[in-house]
């Protein structure tokens, strides 16, 4: 309870950036595969009520955040069975988050030992057009182009972080955001301060007030097109 209070209290400030990455371990592939193993349905239910919980706190977090128009990045492997969960579909629908599959082999994720590109399948979920635009295209080239080396052992650990090659494109993206919102905002604070210096009646001074804060907003999160969050290909 007192890291989700810390949590909603860094996230009350503009030109901010959320990123959830929560543990797939229940929803990997792997894990259904070895659902034959003692024990296996009791950590499963053990990771599924981990997984329900880390959900509600991070509603409660991004609803924070989104009313200073934060931009909110969502990241699992792509075949995580938890993209499916009712309550990631609505979180998706809620903040507008529009999915991206990227390839760790695309941004340089190799094995510790020899170098092969691993292939590690991504998907971000981003309601930031800049981000969005930024990892296109990310996807692996196929294995006539490269051997793909085996992703187990360390280098499955290792996999769970994300490489400097694909930090450096999030971060590059983002602030071009902060920046295009930051012309944005004065662009029209200026055309605000000109119309308001006008006399004007009452309920048109209504009306460009409620005008300034949807533009606004939408220079926070940009509207991108309309998807199938179902489909996680």
């Amino acid at each position: 309870k007192k890291n989700g209070e810390i949590a909603i209290k860094s996230v009350r400030h503009e030109s901010l950036c959320v990123i959830v990455s929560l543990p797939c371990v229940g929803g990997s592939q792997m894990q259904h595969r070895n659902n034959w193993r003692p024990g296996a349905d009791k950590r499963m239910r053990k990771y599924y009520k981990e997984f329900k919980q880390l959900m509600d706190s991070i509603k409660t977090i991004c609803r924070a955040a989104a009313k200073f128009g934060a931009r909110i990045i969502f990241e699992w492997p792509r075949h995580c069975a938890y993209w499916q969960e009712t309550c990631v579909q609505e979180f998706l629908k809620e903040h507008k988050l529009k999915p991206i599959a990227i390839d760790g082999c695309a941004v340089g994720l190799v094995t510790l030992k020899g170098g092969l590109p691993i292939y590690k399948p991504w998907t971000f979920a981003t309601n930031d057009v800049h981000i969005w635009e930024a990892l296109q295209g990310l996807r692996c080239p196929g294995k006539t182009i490269h051997q793909h080396g085996i992703c187990k052992g360390k280098d499955a650990k290792n996999s769970e972080s994300y490489t400097d090659e694909l930090v450096s494109i999030v971060h590059d993206a983002f602030n071009k955001s902060v920046n295009a919102h930051g012309k944005a905002m004065c662009m029209l604070s200026e055309a605000y301060s000109l119309f308001n210096s006008s006399p004007r009646r009452e309920a048109e001074r209504k009306n460009c007030e409620d005008s300034k804060e949807a533009v606004l907003h939408a220079a926070a999160a940009p509207i991108m097109p309309t998807v199938n969050y179902s489909d996680n290909s």
